[in-house]
């Protein structure tokens, strides 16, 4: 009888187990509710941003070959493995990298002919992207940018769908065999991909027209998340790609394998009116579980809490060398030592850190930062008496133009700040606000004197940040000669055959010390000629509820939400349901 009763027992015990283990139907995973980054202007990973912001969606719907975790090492992301080869059939230098099997967000599957897309699209004459340079390290890449080559001669090949394989620049190596370089070549070629900037993209995609980079109906990512909803000034709903990685013979199908949260609702409703402050109030009454920007009030009050990663983007100014008033290197020198960066972080909500160069902070150097390494150390501070010297006679009047919304206020603040030290030393300032098609066609077309921007970064190598201002590493649309190798300046409109000299050292050299002496010599020379100077360098800080667990991140300061939790979420859940609901049921009424 005894024994009767303990098996009963254990059956009711499993029952119970099963009962509660069981999943409800409707129960897809945690809807979590933060505030991520503002608004982006575009979902083109691989065209000019004004936001460096915008990478921190960018790796949340992209997937690259590889990424840099947090401690900044290269890990597998859509290359599961990658290995190097010298063909002895053509006597090339060559890299494969194996892909996962994984799809779209639409269930198609993500072959490598998608990445060689993405980096022909880059490369392309008349295709403007900052990332173009980092691909020189492919055979005939500068040829393919400046058109004397077509994109048919670039050093990339499908061997099959799930096998890419890239040959290297000859320059690179002393001859046949040449297996030392070309290990060092594909160290730094596999830390180069995982910029956020040389994810696939699907041709047929891109091709059809270009609401994909707005809405989220044609929009078509390999990241862990989907865009669902895409609405200006309202929200940002990130789904779970039902696709991310499951594989033809994964038999389960189980929903959140590889990613846990169901939604990322990111709301921007009445942020027109309030901005960051109104985020800080949604976190405030647990209406938001993550908050990723902050008012200079919040920051200091979270202070405890936050957690701050280095971005490896800065706000920058470019000056327009074209222009009478900044012609004169003296002039913009004047320009960029007369202002208080210091004070500009504070002006910028108090997050960021004062650039002492133009590559920023967590770039690698030889062991360590390259900025820490540096001998250059611009000053944090204004120096008037300096930058009155260097002005001399002149008397320049310019006008600085920036990129501005109705609910983010830092650039126009920023720019005051900028105007208000520049005023002091004699020079007469306007700043003026731009946003949308008008911004776009003044940068596009030069048409400014002083540009504040963001030079989103994404790279763990100096050269990434200094071989665009060098004539044929620009980026920038060019027009095809039929007879010579056709270039753009960059937009700064800087040519020096000094500064070209070093970056054309630089690109074919696999050597890790020499490239990184010759890029402190080119950041040395930039700083000299002032096409464009650093204010500050991005940090990403956020800060979380405790209901919400296990949020990653990686180098270049996005987060990593696959693995999120969130406690009770099933509440939570039902809580946003009901929400939407009713704000349907409103609209229907009106």
């Amino acid at each position: 009888m005894k024994r009767l009763l303990a098996i009963l027992l254990l059956a009711v015990m499993c029952l119970g187990l099963l009962t509660a283990c069981a999943r409800d139907e409707n129960d897809k995973g945690p809807i979590i509710r933060m505030y991520i980054t503002g608004y982006p202007r575009s979902l083109d990973p691989a065209a000019v941003q004004p936001s460096a912001e915008v990478t921190k969606l960018f790796g949340l719907i992209y997937e690259g070959l590889t990424v840099i975790d947090e401690e900044g090492k290269v890990q597998p992301a859509l290359a599961k493995e990658w290995y190097v080869k010298y063909d002895e059939k053509d006597g090339q230098h060559k890299m494969y990298f194996e892909l996962n099997e994984t799809h779209w967000s639409d269930s198609t599957g993500v072959s490598a002919d998608d990445v060689i897309f993405a980096w022909k699209r880059i490369l392309t004459p008349d295709f403007e992207s900052p990332y173009a340079s980092l691909l020189y390290y492919i055979k005939n890449a500068k040829d393919v940018k400046s058109g004397v080559l077509t994109s048919d001669d670039l050093g990339v090949a499908a061997v099959d769908d799930t096998l890419l394989e890239v040959t290297f620049a000859d320059e690179f190596f002393t001859g046949e065999n040449d297996l030392e370089n070309l290990k060092k070549v594909a160290d730094l070629f596999a830390e180069t991909v995982a910029s956020t900037g040389l994810v696939p993209l699907r041709e047929n995609i891109v091709a059809k027209n270009d609401e994909w980079k707005t809405k989220a109906s044609e929009n078509v990512s390999n990241g862990p998340f989907k865009v669902q909803t895409m609405e200006y000034d309202k929200q940002i709903i990130l789904e779970r790609s039902t696709y991310y990685r499951l594989t033809e013979d994964d038999k389960e199908k189980k929903f959140d394998k590889y990613v846990t949260p169901y939604k990322l609702v990111i709301d921007y409703s009445s942020n027109s009116q309030k901005g960051t402050e109104y985020q800080e109030g949604k976190f405030e009454e647990g209406r938001t579980y993550y908050l990723g920007d902050f008012t200079a009030e919040g920051f200091a009050k979270y202070a405890d809490s936050i957690v701050t990663q280095k971005m490896l983007s800065s706000a920058v100014l470019y000056f327009n060398t074209t222009r009478d008033a900044l012609k004169d290197k003296n002039v913009r020198q004047a320009l960029s030592v007369a202002i208080d960066r210091e004070n500009l972080v504070a002006v910028a909500r108090g997050q960021h850190v004062p650039a002492t160069g133009f590559v920023p902070h967590g770039v690698m150097g030889a062991n360590g930062e390259f900025r820490a390494e540096s001998q250059l150390q611009v000053s944090t501070k204004a120096d008037e008496a300096k930058a009155k010297s260097l002005l001399g006679s002149a008397k320049p009047s310019v006008t600085i133009l920036f990129r501005g919304s109705n609910y983010d206020k830092v650039n126009e603040d920023v720019a005051n700040a900028i105007k208000a030290n520049w005023e002091k030393i004699g020079v007469k300032v306007e700043v003026k606000k731009l946003s949308g098609v008008n911004y776009t066609e003044a940068v596009t077309n030069r048409d400014f004197d002083v540009l504040l921007t963001d030079y989103v970064g994404n790279m763990m190598d100096p050269y990434g940040y200094l071989a665009p201002f060098a004539r044929y590493y620009s980026g920038s649309i060019v027009s095809v000669s039929l007879e010579d190798a056709a270039y753009t300046p960059n937009i700064s409109g800087i040519e020096s055959n000094e500064y070209d000299a070093i970056i054309d050292k630089i690109v074919f050299n696999s050597n890790k010390a020499e490239r990184l002496e010759l890029c402190h010599q080119a950041e040395a020379l930039l700083n000299d000629l002032m096409p464009a100077t650093a204010l500050y360098y991005y940090t990403e800080s956020y800060v979380t509820k405790p209901e919400l667990k296990n949020v990653g991140s990686y180098y270049f300061g996005y987060r990593n939400f696959n693995d999120t939790t969130l406690k009770d979420y099933l509440a939570v859940n039902s809580a946003y349901d009901a929400e939407v609901a009713a704000d349907a049921d409103k609209e229907a009424a009106e």
